[in-house]
């Protein structure tokens, strides 16, 4: 998380700042986080922790050289890459732990930053406006509302659309993952079709299943974006004809609560932003691939 890493390195350096945060509370930031895994790379991710001083405690919960296996749509492992990994939510934790809740503005999500005539930049959120700030980061992922300021060309969709879900112990395919699996990463591809099975700290596995699904047809089949049952029978009929049916079981046992997430991507033709002194941007903010 770029905008509570940057919140730290300030804390550290001395520097008056405060963090809008659209949740209304650290609890329910995770439940609705993605909850999948991150490798984080020596050379960059660490690097912005040790700065952090955070890298001691990164270490006593970071899970070392797991594997990603990379297998085709029979199950067949092609490759495998190995890093360290650690669960976002307890990645976001950490960063929260480090700086006061006080610095910490919940339930307050930006809703545009605006210019004013003495060179400063006032932040207005849903119920107020916040004046007289000498810089504004926008950090907020792949819609910021800050953006308007440099361009006004917003991301587009890429044609690719994931929805993911978790295998708890108890689950009927949960006894297939840890054979199959372990704790480890687990991604089967095929022609654009993806099945990701993210091992997440607390014994449970992310799904993720990634789809070509042109925009237009996301918006003809909106409707069965609510019901996960008639969701996984479609994905199997359409999507995932022909694979292993150990990897399509877990398509269709996963007939619980779901997520939807069409990607976006920052498209090329947005370049040239505007410069503006007071304002930038941070992580998929600024570069959303």
């Amino acid at each position: 998380p770029p905008g509570l890493t940057l919140a730290r390195l300030l804390r550290l350096a001395g520097i008056d700042y405060i963090v809008f945060e659209r949740d209304d509370s650290a609890r329910f930031s995770n439940e609705r986080s993605s909850s999948r895994t991150l490798v984080i790379h020596k050379d960059l991710g660490r690097v912005a922790l040790k700065e952090a001083s955070l890298l001691e405690e990164f270490q006593s919960i970071v899970r070392h050289d797991v594997l990603i296996k990379i297998a085709d749509a029979q199950g067949t492992i092609q490759a495998d890459i190995s890093g360290d990994s650690i669960d976002r939510k307890d990645l976001r934790n950490l960063l929260l732990d480090s700086i006061p809740d006080t610095r910490i503005r919940w339930g307050y999500p930006v809703q545009h930053a605006q210019k004013e005539n003495d060179g400063s930049i006032s932040v207005h959120t849903t119920d107020c406006v916040d004046p007289w700030f000498r810089l504004v980061v926008g950090a907020d992922g792949a819609w910021p509302k800050v953006t308007k300021q440099v361009t006004l060309t917003e991301p587009q969709y890429s044609g690719i659309h994931f929805f993911t879900a978790f295998i708890q112990p108890g689950d009927p395919t949960y006894s297939s993952e840890p054979s199959m699996v372990g704790k480890e990463n687990y991604l089967a591809m095929d022609k654009g079709r993806q099945i990701f099975l993210h091992y997440l700290g607390d014994g449970s596995y992310l799904l993720s299943v990634g789809v070509k699904l042109p925009d237009s047809q996301t918006v003809k089949n909106a409707a069965i974006f609510h019901d996960p049952l008639t969701l996984w029978e479609s994905l199997l009929l359409t999507g995932f004809a022909g694979w292993a049916q150990e990897l399509t079981e877990f398509i269709k046992s996963s007939a619980s609560h779901f997520r939807s997430w069409p990607l976006h991507s920052t498209p090329e033709t947005s370049l040239p932003w505007n410069s503006i002194p007071v304002l930038t941007l941070l992580g998929d903010a600024a570069h959303l691939t």
